[in-house]
């Protein structure tokens, strides 16, 4: 069987294999930054405690998050400006689409925003997916499988602040400070502070035109977490983030 544009089943397979490990270890380190299972349940009180944060940026102003010129299906935006707030409004596209527990949907974010799975095969990597989902829940305490989840169930993210460091004229690196609510669909619901990063890329032949998420590895520094409109938030290098979801 042959997959589109040249990508080989195994290439296939071993990309999958790669991004679900990827999210295996972040999705441990984050488990251990909350400090808590879901049983618990509550918010991560860790997050919103004030620290220790970096000098402002100023940056002269929250960013207004865009949801592009275009749709796919929709419901992902796409086309986005070629400017440091559409690399930002691209990635805070990817992460709230990303984060769910439909792993159709996962797999679509993966195809749309990320330049290695743009061509892979979708049910490969839909199946890889309920695996990357399986890993995010042992991780989070759920305490059960996918296949267990009750269909009330969900995750989601909200993207609240923003950094980013231009690279070069195509590339620019940009942090996320992103709340994520969980739901495991009887009567535990958890939130917590993440701050995904990513390379961004100008690809002229995605879209006549389109950020990315790169192959590479951003070398950007996330600043601490913090919650918005906190003294901790205010003297850091987060950007606020209007529009929540793009």
């Amino acid at each position: 069987m042959s997959t589109p544009h040249g990508t080989t089943p195994q290439r296939t397979r071993w990309l999958i294999t790669v991004l679900v490990v990827l999210v295996m270890v972040l999705a441990l380190a984050l488990a251990m930054a909350v400090g808590y299972a879901l049983g618990s349940g509550g918010t991560d009180e860790a997050a919103s405690r004030p620290s220790s944060s970096p000098s402002p940026s100023g940056s002269g102003g929250p960013i207004r998050l865009s949801g592009g010129s275009a749709q796919v299906d929709g419901r992902y935006p796409v086309k986005f400006a070629r400017t440091p707030e559409g690399a930002v409004s691209a990635l805070a596209a990817f992460n709230s689409s990303y984060t769910t527990l439909d792993p159709a949907v996962k797999a679509r974010a993966g195809q749309l925003y990320m330049n290695e799975m743009r061509n892979m095969d979708m049910r490969e990597l839909t199946e890889g997916m309920r695996a990357n989902i399986d890993l995010e829940l042992e991780s989070y305490g759920f305490g059960m499988t996918f296949e267990e989840l009750p269909t009330q169930a969900s995750m989601s993210a909200l993207p609240l602040g923003a950094v980013y460091e231009r690279v070069d004229a195509r590339r620019i690196d940009v942090a996320l400070l992103v709340r994520i609510s969980a739901y495991d669909g009887i009567s535990r619901r958890t939130e917590f502070l993440v701050t995904p990063k990513a390379r961004c890329i100008w690809m002229e032949d995605v879209r006549d035109g389109d950020w990315m998420m790169a192959d590479d590895f951003p070398k950007i520094e996330a600043p601490e977490k913090a919650e918005p409109h906190t003294a901790a938030f205010e003297n850091s290098e987060w950007t606020e983030l209007q529009g929540g979801v793009p």
